[in-house]
């Protein structure tokens, strides 16, 4: 990525590039069979973070993945020389006394950490797992 996608990007909008001390650890998936080495991972909080990272790298012809809260066994969200737009910052339940017969949740959310917080409100959803 040039540095314009980094010096423009909304302040809390944490991007990690090709070379920057952390790319080492945030790089790697779960299947260390597919070692990808993806351009710059981008950690977003919220949908304008999304849409930032979607906008440049469609302006600048740049092919993205998103990833989002969990593993990937066949390494599907990552690839070389791409941007991987990460969702697992959007993870929070929205407030269930707002819609209580729907529930939105988010891309980032990790299926374990969901049925926590729905067990404490009574709740539960029905899922199938790979």
């Amino acid at each position: 990525m040039n540095s314009s996608f980094k010096d423009k990007a909304p302040k809390d909008l944490k991007i990690v590039n090709f070379g920057d001390y952390l790319y080492h650890y945030v790089h790697v998936i779960s299947n260390t069979f597919f070692g990808k080495m993806p351009a710059s991972i981008a950690y977003c909080k919220n949908t304008e973070h999304v849409q930032y990272c979607v906008n440049y790298c469609r302006d600048n012809d740049v092919k993205f993945r998103a990833r989002s809260g969990g593993h990937q066994h066949e390494g599907m969200c990552s690839a070389d020389n791409v941007m991987i737009i990460d969702l697992s910052e959007m993870n929070k339940l929205p407030k269930f006394d707002e819609h209580p017969e729907t529930l939105w949740i988010l891309a980032g959310k990790q299926l374990g950490h969901e049925y926590t917080e729905l067990t404490t409100k009574g709740e539960t959803i029905p899922v199938c797992d790979c």
